[in-house]
């Protein structure tokens, strides 16, 4: 008896050497040739997955050419003028810069925007992030499996999955950044609870706050929630560990008296040095917020729940070509917006994650028992956990719980309930993991743990083979009951729908070939878990098999979201130099915008004229009244209700676009110095003069039933009401003057805004008329400010037509001076009279403050950080924390 104890003693101090930086050459040389194999099998995967990258082509998708491409140039640009930009001039006659996250200045990465040029920046900066959650994911995997194949495919099914690669198509890298933060946060969440200390909370404030700082915030909310999730599970697996009498544990590694609490405070101590670490963007970005349209006094409910899950996007989680190609915006008919709805993880991947869920806690406890890694179980717990939490709460609004979780701090701000799927995915990836590994073992696993993996095998088989056969018997009625009888393609021009046929095969191939990839992963199951004598040839067929059947299904589905163009054909095609380019910069002088109508944007027109699409004015330098960004000043957003005469300019969401109806009042756009005008629809306003007319040549099956004053050629117009780029106006004071009140008075057509101002804030004083000579004009313009040379009367109001926004600051002669909002949505200065000089420049105090505190606090944390390591190294041995205690 006495032997087998010691013998049991040595082969578990054998183990636990093993585990830790050491070893012998024999393992050091396994260890180097396992990575080998590794690098091997995600070089070839990368390969696969971007080989258009490989040939030579750029990422294109929607946003990153639409969006986040021009606000980098504009970036890069500005700061080679010597210039850090805090204010954007271009777009919606001007709008915060840095306090967008998503621009995301202060990110490290980021910072490769300002050598490179933009479209080169957003190819590297997204296979790098694709690299690094693949890399994170394989280190959070092995706190749960050994193998690398299980780990493989954890990696692959979370950073590959539809979540991810759905959202390539249509440029929503920004997702995919700060994404593959999150295997990394939290590991280092596991690592806390497993051994608290300094060391471990400043590393998760400093993952956390870089997480931010990529540009998602919701998603970093989501990942917040997920360490919340983990850190009473990790602190019960911790407990655990000391009451398992068969698991040696290194000394110091047992959870003494207090352990809960040495957690739960560590982890107050991380999230208060995130919150210091990120103010430099959290401060600017929650101003901004406040300011919005949307979020401004709290998001309405129909805000929230916009982009929940339902039982159509349902489907496409099992057949995810369901509706049609989601690549082919003209014959999809599913819901907009697929990839905010889609997280498809192929068929083997839900297998695996099958296996896991309702297999895999006997394998784990075997395995605490041999290898001395008591937090398996405690992972397989949270992973189920977050598959649960994602599940029902990704049905937003069609899910009645919603209501009671959305008054919670977070899940109040952010729409699109569908993106807390990551979390799921992440459950599952590590689910698929455990699942991997014991169809590796097969019948050479724990009796207990083959027993209930075959079950779960035939309950699996069973349900989804049986209701993929179903849809396909039904495929009729079941294509009918999801709407495909309303669908009309854009292209239809009436009569018998052409592509009917076409889209109800594609119906039909869906779910067969959802069939075909299930089929094979239960074959491949079945087979890995028949009694079968173990050896090492049937392991390594039945992990090839496996790997070609996880990497093929999603290499199938997400290789078509990779968009690419080649640097040739962004200089022709995305941003060329047209002729309707050169006329627009000859004629929008300085100071000066440009506005287009609704006819601009509309898809029957948008392809003659791809350079003026959304937020691609500004590679040309070009300022305009629109854009495109989700989050705008409520002043602005509300006075652009005007031009498309809602009744209701308060409440009504335009949108992030904006919207300028086909006969917007031209003097409404002139007060914004909208000199020049694009619009499809023939003069409708004797204040408009045509200065240019581009042909385009008529399509038949976009153009065949158009209204009579819409024609297909592009009208350039000259909006003779616009003052100028600054101008004078005798100020009434409006403080009293409610936002329906203002914007019904100035709409109105009665009040001549280019000779009277509203003056909202400060008070102003008695209005003054223009007297024999008085001036105004810009001396100096730049992307933070500029310089007026003003020559007046006292208590005339200067109007500056730019959106206002707190955090402008006004000099009149070096010295201090309000900026008041005047038209409701403007900047304006009285003035004191006399000949001045006006300087305004936006220097918010949250910028200022929030920078000034993240930077002592990132000072402190590198010093704290350097001590703790030092005190730990330094420590005498016995007090010495271990490395080989727990994995992390």
């Amino acid at each position: 008896m006495g032997n087998t104890g010691s013998g049991t003693l040595h082969n578990r101090t054998t183990r636990l050497w093993r585990l830790s930086a050491g070893g012998n050459a024999g393992g050091a040389a396994a260890t180097a040739r396992d990575r080998a194999w590794g690098l091997a099998l995600y070089a070839l995967l990368f390969a696969a997955f971007f080989w258009p990258v490989l040939r030579g082509g750029l990422l294109s998708g929607g946003d990153i050419i639409n969006q986040y491409l021009p606000w980098k140039e504009f970036w890069r640009q500005s700061v080679w003028r010597g210039e850090w930009p805090l204010w954007d001039p271009l777009c919606f006659s001007g709008q915060p810069f840095q306090a967008n996250i998503q621009v995301a200045q202060f990110y490290p990465p980021n910072w490769l925007f300002l050598i490179l040029p933009a479209a080169w920046g957003w190819t590297l900066l997204t296979l790098a992030h694709y690299a690094f959650g693949v890399w994170g994911m394989d280190r959070l995997a092995r706190r749960l499996v050994d193998s690398r194949g299980a780990r493989f495919a954890a990696a692959t099914i979370f950073i590959f999955s539809g979540y991810f690669t759905g959202r390539l198509h249509a440029g929503v890298v920004m997702f995919l950044i700060t994404g593959a933060w999150l295997p990394w946060i939290v590991d280092a969440t596991i690592a806390l609870t497993n051994a608290p200390c300094a060391r471990r909370a400043l590393t998760l404030a400093a993952l956390w706050s870089l997480q931010l700082l990529s540009g998602a915030p919701q998603i970093s909310f989501y990942t917040l929630v997920a360490c919340g999730v983990w850190l009473p599970v990790g602190v019960c697996a911790r407990r655990r560990s000391n009451r398992a009498t068969q698991c040696l544990l290194a000394h110091g590694s047992r959870a003494g008296r207090g352990h809960s609490w040495r957690v739960y405070g560590w982890a107050g101590v991380a999230l208060a040095f995130f919150a210091a670490l990120s103010l430099i963007q959290a401060w600017p970005t929650w101003e901004l917020a406040r300011q919005s349209f949307a979020r401004a006094g709290g998001a309405s409910w129909e805000f929230l729940i916009d982009g929940s899950m339902n039982w159509r996007m349902a489907l496409t989680q099992l057949c995810p070509t369901l509706f049609f190609d989601p690549t082919n915006e003209e014959l999809y008919w599913g819901e907009r917006g697929y990839h905010e709805l889609n997280a498809y993880a192929g068929w083997m991947a839900g297998v695996l994650a099958a296996l896991g869920l309702f297999a895999a806690t006997p394998w784990a406890a075997r395995r605490e028992r041999d290898d001395d890694v008591p937090t398996r179980r405690g992972i397989l717990y949270y992973a189920r956990v977050l598959i649960v939490l994602s599940a029902l709460l990704c049905w937003g609004g069609n899910a009645p719980f919603f209501r009671l979780v959305h008054a919670l701090p977070g899940f109040d701000v952010f729409r699109d309930p569908a993106r807390i799927l990551i979390l799921g995915l992440l459950g599952m990836s590590l689910l698929a993991a455990a699942g991997w590994e014991i169809i590796i073992e097969g019948a050479a696993g724990a009796e207990r743990t083959v027993r209930r993996a075959r079950r779960t095998w035939v309950a699996f088989a069973v349900v989804a083979l049986a209701g993929l056969a179903a849809m396909w018997l039904c495929s009729t009625p079941l294509s009918l009951a999801l709407g495909l009888e309303d669908h009309h393609p854009a292209l239809h021009m009436g009569g018998p729908n052409p592509y009917r046929p076409m889209i109800e095969r594609s119906f039909r191939w869906s779910i067969l070939s959802a069939g075909a990839w299930a089929a094979a992963a239960v074959a491949v199951a079945a087979f890995g878990l028949a009694p079968a004598p173990p050896s090492r040839g049937r392991q390594a067929l039945l992990a090839a098999v496996m790997g070609l059947l996880l990497t093929g299904d999603l290499l199938w589905f997400g290789g078509r979201f990779v968009k690419t163009n080649t640097p040739r054909q962004f200089a022709e095609d995305i941003y060329p130099q047209t002729e309707l380019v050169r006329l627009l910069q000859e004629r929008v002088q300085e100071g000066s915008r440009l506005a287009f109508d609704d006819t601009v944007p509309d898809w029957r027109f948008d392809q003659n004229h791809p350079e003026m699409l959304f937020c691609r004015p500004m590679m040309y330098g070009l300022p305009q009244l629109r854009g495109y960004n989700p989050i705008l000043p409520r002043r602005y957003v509300e006075f652009s209700n005007l031009w498309w005469q809602s009744d209701d300019p308060v409440t009504r969401d335009p949108g992030a676009t904006l919207r300028l109806g086909l006969m917007a009042p031209p003097a409404l756009l002139g007060v914004w110095n909208a000199r020049t005008i694009l619009s499809y629809r023939k003069p409708w306003a004797s204040e408009l003069r045509l200065i240019g007319q581009m042909r385009y040549p008529a399509d038949p099956r976009t153009h065949h039933n158009l209204p009579e004053d819409i024609s297909t050629d592009l009208h350039v117009y000259e909006n003779t009401t616009a003052p100028g780029a600054v101008w004078l106006a005798a100020g009434y004071d409006a403080a009293g003057l409610g936002a329906e009140a203002s914007l019904a008075l100035l709409g109105g057509g009665r009040f001549d805004l280019t000779r009277q101002a509203l003056v909202h804030t400060p008070p102003a004083p008695p209005p003054v008329w223009a007297g024999s000579r008085e001036s105004a004009h810009v001396l100096e313009r730049r992307a933070n400010g500029l310089t007026v040379r003003v020559q007046c009367e006292g208590g005339r109001v200067l109007v500056i037509p730019i959106s206002w926004y707190p955090g402008w600051r006004a000099w009149i002669n070096g010295r201090r001076a309000p900026v008041a909002r005047v038209n409701h949505a403007m900047m304006g200065v009285v003035m004191p009279g006399g000949d001045v000089e006006v300087r305004l420049r936006f220097v918010p105090m949250s910028f200022v403050m929030g920078g000034m505190i993240s930077a002592v606090a990132w000072v402190a944390w590198g010093w704290l950080l350097y001590a703790s390591i030092r005190q730990e190294r330094d420590a005498p041995w016995g007090r010495r924390r271990p490395l080989i205690h727990i994995r992390g």
